[in-house]
């Protein structure tokens, strides 16, 4: 089961369809995964122990995150794959950014629920790791929801920089990869309440992946071995 995981990040068996240009590029990947490989992964959910699961609350949302999914093997390797140098030189094959480096602490990333009555406020994201002190150049959700009903909501929506118009929408379909170019400047979100039922959450594993503008405190020894 692990193999046909790996397998599914070979570029040559992959071509993602870029949806958007306009705030940001946007690809997407439908049916990512074998659905007998996707439906294991979405059941480990759950097996995961409640104190593994960190709970951020206010006002109008309520997000648990993850970042150790214990019980969970096949999720753990996804984690590990999305953060692999296989995975990264696809990625960058795609988008057209070189040099990425995975973030393995996933700050502000990994497993993610969002709650029924939730809302993710518009917003711009972080553009600076401050743990491994690089910059944010692309972000990556996969979609981990049974089903997903188009009333329950929970639409991303991508906004111009002033907030006056949704220039395009993500909806959050089971098994469904979705990538774009990061910018400080790109507001995002879903400004409506989760309508899901209340035993429902919406669920999605994020990656953020960076890049170095450092230079060496030494002059540099470089590896003779490629």
């Amino acid at each position: 089961m692990h193999n046909e995981i790996y397998q599914h990040f070979n570029s040559l068996d992959i071509t993602p369809n870029k949806v958007c240009s306009d705030p940001t590029s946007i690809w997407t990947i439908d049916n990512f995964l074998p659905q007998h490989v996707y439906d294991a992964v979405v059941n480990e959910i759950d097996d995961i122990p409640n104190a593994q699961w960190s709970t951020f609350e206010n006002s109008t949302s309520s997000r648990s995150e993850c970042r150790n999914p214990v019980n969970a093997p096949l999720i753990e390797t996804l984690q590990n794959t999305f953060n692999s140098s296989k995975t990264i030189n696809w990625l960058q094959e795609q988008v057209g950014v070189q040099n990425l480096v995975p973030d393995p602490h996933l700050r502000g990333g990994g497993l993610c629920r969002i709650h029924s009555g939730s809302k993710l406020d518009l917003h711009t994201d972080f553009n600076w790791n401050d743990q491994i002190k690089l910059n944010r150049q692309v972000n990556l959700i996969l979609y981990l929801n049974e089903e997903w009903n188009d009333s329950w909501g929970g639409d991303l929506e991508f906004w111009d920089n002033e907030k006056t118009k949704c220039m395009h929408t993500l909806v959050p379909k089971p098994n469904r990869l979705a990538f774009w170019i990061y910018d400080t400047d790109l507001v995002h979100g879903f400004p409506n309440e989760l309508q899901t039922p209340k035993d429902v959450s919406r669920d999605n594993l994020i990656f953020f992946y960076y890049t170095s503008n450092g230079t060496w405190e030494k002059e540099p020894r470089r590896s003779q071995f490629m």
